[in-house]
C-alpha cells in the first residue's frame, strides 16, 4: 500500500488505492494516479501509476512515467534500477489494451505536469569569465548545459577558439577589459544575469554528473539565499580522489542586486544589505577542479599572475588579515616558506583582537606546515600546538605536528597522533577552508610506517605501508618506504614479489626513478631493470630512454652508499671519491660521503667535501652541522662557532648542534655563552634524550659559580647515566666547593671505581678526605698519585699540606 501519500487534496486516495489494490483492480488505480497527480506531483504515486500501467500492458505509457521519475529522482541507485526496467519495458511484445481514452487521459495529465512544473520550477544562469579556454571549455559546460537557462560568458581576452566553443552553447558573450580584479570582472558577468538563480564555473571546472539532478528540482525562490557546493580540487591526477584537496564555497545563489563579489583575488560573494542576513544551505553538489594541478598551474603561469595580483590586494587594503593569509598560502604553494611565514605572522597581527575567522586556524595549520618544511621542527610544533587550541580535532594541524614530532625523533607522540588521525572518523569539513583528504588515508599511513621504521617496529611499518599501496597504488613513497623496511627487517625476499605487483603503475618520474635506485641500491639488479622496462612502456616520450645508462654510471655511487649503509666507511669513502672524481656532484651523496670522512677520523677531507657542497648548493642544517664539525676537529673554532650558529638558524630543534657549539664554548671558557646555548637546549629536550647535553650545562654552571644549579644538574645527568666517571668527578667538585666532604669522598670515589687511572681523581679525593681529617686516607691518595707521578704538583701540594696540618694538629695535642 501507499504509506507516504500527501491527503491535502484528496483526503479519501490512500484508503481507496489500498482497497483496488487488494482486488487487483490496476485499471482503476490508474484513474486515482491521474486524479491525484493532477493536483499535486509526488513520486511514489508516479510510480504506483507505473507499476499499475505495467499490469495492464500498457508498456508505452509505463516508459514515459519511468522517464518523468528519472527526471525527479536524485539517488543513483534508484534511477540505475529504473533505466533498468525501463530496458526491459522496450524488449516486451505490444500486447494489450491501448485505448484512446487512456491516451487521450496520458496526454492531459503529461500537459498538466508540464504546466505547474514551468510555473514551480526555477531558472538558472551560468556566469562565466574566462581567457584562452579551448581545452576546458567543453567539458565545463557538456557538465551543466542541460540545467541551465542561459550562459553568461565574460571574455577578458582570448585568442584561441574559446568563444567559437562557447557559441555552439548559444552563449552571451560580453568583451570586457582586464583589470587584474577578479571580484569586478565577475560582477560584470551577474549583472547580466536575468534567471531565478545565479550560479558560477570557471572554465577548469565541470558538475559531478551525480549532482545535476539538484539543478533540475530547484523551485523559485521566494528570499534572498545561497548554497554551498563541495570543490574537489586535483593536486596531481584527475579523477583520482586519492589527491583531492576539498572545500565548500557559494557557487549558486538567488539573483538579487544585494550580492556582489568583493576582492581582486580570491574573491568572495557578500551580502551588501545590512537588514538581511540570506541562509546559506549546504548541498552534496560537487564541482570538479583541475586549475592545481602542475601542469595547469605552469601552462597558464598562474603563480606569478596570482601573486602580484594578491600584493596589490594587499596595499588596496592593507588591514585585511585574509589577504595576508592567501599571499601565505601562495609563498608556500611557491616553497617560499621564508615568505610564506612571515605573511602568516602578518594575518595573526591583523587578526589579533578580531573574532576568529575562518581562515585563521587554516593559517596558523598551514604556517607549522611551512616551519616543517622550512626545517625549523621546534617551531612546527608549537605552531600546530596552536591551531589545535582552537579545534583540537583538525586533521590538518595534527598532521604538521604529527610530522615535526617525527623529525624531533618524539617517535611515540608522532605515533599518537597519526592514529589519532587515522581513528577519528568524523566530518571535520570546515565552511571556507581546504582538507586534503590523503591526510586522512594514505600520506597518514606512510608517515606512521616511518615511525615504525625508526622504532624498528618493521612488522607495523610494513602493514602500515601496504594500507597505504592499497589506497593509493600511485604512492611512491609508501613503495620507497615498503622495500626499506622489507631490506631493514632482513626480509628482502619480499622485495621480489612487491616489485612484480608494482612495477605496471605508472609512478611519477621522481618516484619512479627513485624505486630503480633503490633496488640497484640494494643489489636487486634484474628487478630494477624489470621495472624500468615497464616505466618505459607507461611513458612514450622517451623520458626513461637514457636511464639505464645513468644508473650504469651511478653504479660507484650505489656501492658506496650500500657500503655507507653498511657502515663499511672506508670501503664507502673509496667508492664516492672515484664517483666524484668525474666532476659529479649529488648533494646527498656528498653529504654522505663528508659524514663517512668524520666518522673515520679524516676532517680535512670532510672539510673540504663540505666546502665544495656550500660553492654548488644552499646551505641546509646537516651540511652547516656537519662542516662545523669538521672544523671543531681540527681546532678552528671561531669558524666552527659561525656554522654551528648557521646549523641553528636552520634547524632550530637540533640537539646534536647545540651541545657542539657549547663544547666550543666550554673550550674556550666563554662560560656565559655555553650556560645560555645548553640551557636552551636542555629546554627544548624534554624528555632528556640527549643527555650528555645535562652534563656539560653542570660543568659549563660550576665554572660560572652557580654550585646550586651544577649539583642539580649534575645528579640528574646521574640518574640516566651511571657510567660516566667525569660526572661523578664533577658531582665530587660541587660538593667539596659547597663544603659538604663527605658527599665530595663519596662521588670522588665513585669516579676512582669507573676510571681509576686518572690521577686528579685521588687528588680531590685526598683534598676531601684531609678535610674531614681522615689524615692517613689522605695520605693513602696523595702517595698512591705521586708513585705514579713523582712530579704531580697537586698531589705534592696536597701532601704538603697534610703533613703541615698533621703537624700541628699534633702540636696542639701536646699543648693542650
Amino acid at each position: 500500500g501507499i504509506t507516504k501519500i500527501n491527503n491535502k487534496f484528496i483526503k479519501t486516495f490512500k484508503e481507496d488505492v489500498n482497497k483496488l489494490l487488494e482486488e487487483k483492480r490496476h485499471d482503476r488505480i490508474i484513474d486515482k494516479c491521474y486524479e491525484y497527480l493532477k493536483l499535486s506531483i509526488n513520486k511514489e504515486v508516479i510510480n504506483l501509476l507505473i507499476v499499475s500501467l505495467i499490469n495492464v500492458n500498457q508498456f508505452n505509457l509505463a516508459s514515459y512515467f519511468i522517464d518523468k521519475l528519472i527526471e525527479l529522482t536524485n539517488d543513483p541507485a534508484s534511477v540505475k534500477n529504473l533505466k533498468r526496467l525501463k530496458a526491459k519495458l522496450i524488449n516486451i511484445p505490444k500486447t494489450g489494451r491501448n485505448t484512446i481514452n487512456a491516451k487521450k487521459n496520458y496526454d492531459y495529465l503529461l500537459n498538466v505536469i508540464r504546466q505547474k512544473e514551468e510555473n514551480e520550477k526555477a531558472t538558472i544562469s551560468l556566469c562565466m569569465i574566462v581567457k584562452n579556454e579551448e581545452k576546458n571549455i567543453k567539458n565545463c559546460l557538456e557538465s551543466i548545459k542541460s540545467a541551465v537557462s542561459e550562459i553568461i560568458i565574460v571574455d577578458t581576452g582570448s585568442a584561441d577558439k574559446t568563444l567559437e566553443i562557447a557559441k555552439k552553447y548559444n552563449a552571451k558573450i560580453i568583451h570586457h577589459k582586464w583589470n587584474d580584479d577578479f571580484a569586478q570582472a565577475r560582477n560584470v558577468s551577474i549583472k547580466n544575469a536575468t534567471s531565478d538563480y545565479i550560479m558560477f564555473l570557471d572554465a577548469d571546472e565541470y558538475v559531478d554528473k551525480k549532482s545535476i539532478g539538484f539543478f533540475y528540482n530547484l523551485k523559485k525562490p521566494t528570499y534572498p539565499h545561497s548554497y554551498l557546493v563541495k570543490l574537489l580540487n586535483f593536486t596531481e591526477r584527475e579523477e583520482d580522489s586519492n589527491f583531492f584537496v576539498e572545500h565548500y564555497s557559494t557557487r549558486i545563489w538567488t539573483n538579487n542586486p544585494s550580492y556582489e563579489f568583493k576582492g581582486r583575488i580570491h574573491e568572495n560573494l557578500v551580502f551588501n544589505d545590512a537588514s538581511c542576513k540570506p541562509p546559506q544551505i549546504k548541498t552534496d553538489v560537487a564541482i570538479f577542479h583541475k586549475g592545481y594541478m602542475k601542469n595547469e598551474m605552469d601552462k597558464k603561469n598562474k603563480l606569478e599572475r596570482n601573486l602580484s595580483l594578491l600584493k596589490a590586494a594587499v596595499q588596496d587594503d592593507p588591514d585585511n588579515g585574509f589577504n595576508e593569509y592567501n599571499l601565505g598560502i601562495h609563498y608556500k604553494v611557491m616553497r617560499d616558506f621564508e615568505n610564506s611565514i612571515k605573511h602568516f605572522k602578518l594575518m595573526q597581527q591583523k587578526q589579533e583582537g578580531k573574532a576568529i575567522s575562518f581562515f585563521y586556524i587554516f593559517g596558523l595549520s598551514q604556517m607549522a606546515n611551512s616551519y616543517y618544511e622550512s626545517g625549523n621542527f621546534t617551531e612546527a610544533v608549537n605552531t600546530a600546538k596552536k591551531a589545535l587550541e582552537l579545534n583540537k580535532d583538525f586533521k590538518e594541524a595534527l598532521f604538521s605536528l604529527a610530522l615535526a614530532q617525527l623529525s624531533l625523533k618524539q617517535y611515540d607522540k608522532a605515533i599518537e597522533n597519526f592514529n589519532k588521525i587515522l581513528s577519528d572518523k568524523n566530518s571535520d569539513i570546515v565552511i571556507g577552508g581546504t582538507m586534503d583528504l590523503s591526510i586522512r588515508s594514505w600520506k597518514t599511513y606512510v608517515s606512521l610506517g616511518v615511525c615504525y621504521i625508526n622504532t624498528k617496529e618493521f612488522d607495523k611499518a610494513v602493514k602500515s605501508f601496504k594500507k597505504a599501496i592499497r589506497i593509493n597504488k600511485y604512492s611512491g613513497d609508501a613503495v620507497l618506504n615498503l622495500i626499506t623496511a622489507y631490506h631493514m627487517s632482513n626480509n628482502s625476499k619480499e622485495i621480489i614479489p612487491l616489485v612484480e605487483k608494482i612495477k605496471k603503475t605508472k609512478f611519477s618520474l621522481k618516484h619512479a626513478e627513485k624505486i630503480i635506485e633503490k633496488l640497484f641500491l640494494l643489489g636487486f639488479k634484474k628487478q630494477a631493470v624489470s621495472f624500468l622496462e615497464c616505466q618505459k612502456s607507461n611513458y612514450e616520450n622517451g623520458k626513461f630512454d637514457n636511464l639505464e645508462l645513468v644508473f650504469m654510471k651511478k653504479e660507484n655511487l650505489m656501492k658506496a652508499d650500500i657500503c655507507y649503509s653498511q657502515k663499511k666507511y672506508k670501503d664507502a669513502d673509496k667508492y664516492y671519491s672515484s664517483y666524484y672524481k668525474a666532476d659529479n656532484f649529488d648533494f646527498a651523496g656528498m653529504d654522505r660521503w663528508g659524514h663517512a670522512n668524520l666518522l673515520l677520523g679524516d676532517f680535512l677531507k670532510a672539510e673540504n667535501i663540505y666546502e665544495s657542497i656550500l660553492l654548488k648548493h644552499p646551505g641546509s642544517w646537516s651540511i652547516y652541522h656537519n662542516l662545523a664539525t669538521a672544523k671543531m676537529s681540527l681546532e678552528k673554532l671561531d669558524e666552527a662557532i659561525d656554522y654551528f650558529k648557521k646549523a641553528k638558524s636552520a634547524n632550530p630543534g637540533s640537539l646534536e648542534t647545540y651541545l657542539n657549539l657549547g663544547k666550543i664554548y666550554l673550550f674556550k671558557k666563554q662560560y656565559d655563552s655555553a650556560v645560555e646555548t645548553l640551557n636552551y637546549a636542555v629546554f627544548i629536550d624534554g624528555d632528556y634524550k640527549l643527555a650528555d647535553l645535562l652534563y656539560y650545562l653542570a660543568e659549563a654552571l660550576f665554572n660560572t659559580g652557580n654550585f646550586e644549579e651544577s649539583i642539580e644538574i649534575i645528579l640528574k645527568y646521574l640518574s640516566i647515566n651511571t657510567a660516566n666517571a667525569e660526572a661523578y668527578n664533577l658531582a665530587g667538585l660541587c660538593f667539596f666547593v659547597k663544603k659538604d666532604y663527605i658527599n665530595a669522598s663519596l662521588y670522588f670515589l665513585k669516579a676512582i671505581g669507573l676510571d681509576n687511572d686518572k690521577n686528579d681523581y685521588y687528588v680531590y679525593l685526598g683534598n676531601s678526605l684531609k678535610k674531614l681529617e681522615m689524615f692517613d686516607d689522605a695520605k693513602t691518595s696523595y702517595e698512591y698519585v705521586l708513585s705514579l707521578d713523582e712530579h704531580n704538583v697537586a698531589a705534592q701540594a696536597g701532601y704538603a699540606s697534610l703533613l703541615l696540618q698533621s703537624t700541628l694538629k699534633d702540636l696542639n695535642r701536646l699543648c693542650v
